[in-house]
């Protein structure tokens, strides 16, 4: 089973659950971290941690982030480091276009190298200057 995990700054994480939910609907094993002023990194890392270490030995993960070099991908990549025999996918950059792909493309896939390169596919081709495409 493919298990994603969405970590971000603040409450990006929910916002984005929220707008996949207003369009779509729900994306399976999915759970939500956040990184709050209050938070120790290092708690956060642990629990994190905790999700990969109770999950079965055949359970792969996508750790989708908002930054690559922010702290929540920092940690998701110590975190994959500490788990060498877990299949795990760390992504950052996550936008809208990359969770709906996941809503509809989560339970397609039993390897999660293929799932998220589809996620990133769809990411990357949401990104659009609007104005010139418009013009166009």
């Amino acid at each position: 089973m493919i298990k994603s995990i969405l970590f971000t700054h603040g409450k990006l994480s929910e916002g984005l659950i929220s707008a996949v939910e207003v369009i779509g609907g729900t994306i399976p094993n999915l759970t939500t971290l956040s990184l709050t002023l209050e938070d120790n990194p290092d708690d956060v890392r642990l629990q994190l941690d905790q999700l990969i270490n109770k999950a079965s030995s055949t359970d792969q993960f996508l750790i989708l982030n908002d930054i690559f070099g922010g702290t929540p991908s920092n940690q998701s990549l110590i975190s994959a480091a500490k788990h060498p025999k877990s299949k795990i996918r760390v992504i950052a950059g996550v936008n809208l276009g990359m969770m709906l792909e996941l809503l509809s493309s989560v339970e397609q896939f039993n390897d999660v190298d293929e799932l998220a390169d589809r996620c990133l596919e769809a990411g990357e081709k949401g990104i659009i200057d609007s104005s010139r495409k418009v013009r166009s």
